[in-house]
């Protein structure tokens, strides 16, 4: 088993435990590692922006909607990101201040 240690430009630490033992050097375990953690930042993403978990509905139809309606917002938020910089997470932010902004106004 190898263990790695990846320190961060802001000094967080990260260890990681690569499946490849011929990952030897730190340049290639750290560029695994960042392929590795944009394939999580998706999953990671849609869950914590869409609400995708949250689908109570028993009918596979609805569910399917439910997932469908998810991924075209996830892909808005995503081409939105790409387009001002702004994260998945402060976009979601802003259209709850301005929702609430509306419904008070």
């Amino acid at each position: 088993m190898l263990v790695a240690q990846i320190v961060f430009k802001n000094g967080d630490l990260r260890y990681v435990c690569p499946h490849d033992l011929s990952l030897t050097e730190y340049d290639s375990i750290s560029r695994q590692s960042k392929k590795r953690w944009t394939i999580e930042e998706f999953p990671r993403g849609i869950k914590q922006t869409t609400g995708i978990e949250q689908c109570y509905s028993i009918k596979k139809r609805s569910q399917l909607t439910h997932i469908f309606a998810c991924f075209v917002a996830f892909v808005q938020l995503a081409f939105e990101r790409l387009k001002t910089g702004i994260s998945w997470y402060e976009q979601k932010a802003q259209q709850v201040r301005l929702g609430i902004s509306y419904a008070f106004a």
